[in-house]
């Protein structure tokens, strides 16, 4: 099999519960149709919200992974899923054999809310499905986008159908403060993505991306800039709004 499903989602917690976030829950639920009609075995998840080191991508292990944001003052009721420790393996083994940056594994049961969030938006219905939890690394953005290929390539050599999906919150205006760069890195991505430019995307001016605080953003995009390489693809911008200073986006990937 090969990739089957990607998509770009908020992780906020307050997503699941907010009522200022109508538009993205109302994208986001057509989101989880979509990917339930796919049936996707095995779903990577990129967060940027999960532990990162210097010299290497980290990729969870864990026997089973629980998804829990009742610390965040949600009464959701936490969610269990099995890990797919086959493809965690395969992508640890083609990072060490190629020069796309290394991965390392942790273990921690309990998912940060960047992986957490997009599971209870996209995957509740889908119990049986194995997770493969990625984090960022603090390297540079091109790092990122070779890291996607391992992830393209583990991907389609599996037989497996996978799904990738993009954890993340765009810009941000500090102190409920306009940030004009913000509006202009936001502005950016949403027409590239629209294009499928995907690779002109890594290529904003990074100063544009510090002073939007997009940095992680950025990285994530680069992950899937990187799963793209060599895909057709063209993308569904679903929803991209302002709540709360900062800017959310759901996307959804036709891999043609």
């Amino acid at each position: 099999m090969s990739l089957v499903f990607a998509a770009i989602t908020p992780c906020s917690p307050l997503t699941l519960t907010d009522d200022s976030f109508a538009k993205s829950r109302a994208a986001l639920k057509e989101l989880e149709g979509e990917l339930y009609v796919m049936q996707p075995d095995v779903l990577f998840v990129i967060s940027p919200l999960a532990p990162m080191a210097k010299d290497a991508f980290l990729i969870n292990l864990a026997n089973e992974y629980v998804a829990d944001v009742q610390e965040h003052g949600n009464t959701l009721k936490p969610l269990n899923y099995g890990c797919d420790i086959e493809l965690i393996s395969k992508l640890r083994e083609y990072a060490d054999g190629h020069n796309y940056g290394r991965a390392n594994i942790i273990n921690q049961s309990v998912l940060d809310h960047g992986i957490a969030v997009p599971l209870y938006h996209l995957a509740k219905h889908l119990p049986h499905i194995k997770i493969v939890p990625i984090s960022l690394a603090l390297g540079n953005v091109e790092e990122h986008y070779k890291f996607g290929h391992i992830l393209r390539h583990v991907a389609n050599e599996s037989n497996k159908r996978v799904a990738v999906i993009g954890s993340l919150q765009l810009s941000v205006r500090p102190n409920h403060k306009a940030n004009p760069d913000a509006d202009t890195y936001d502005h950016a991505v949403v027409d590239l993505l629209k294009k499928g430019s995907f690779n002109d995307i890594i290529k904003l001016n990074a100063s544009l991306i510090d002073s939007a605080e997009a940095i992680y953003s950025q990285k994530v995009l680069a992950l899937l800039a990187g799963t793209f390489q060599n895909i057709s693809v063209a993308s569904r911008v679903l929803c991209y709004e302002i709540v709360n200073d900062t800017s959310h986006l759901v996307v959804q990937f036709n891999l043609i």
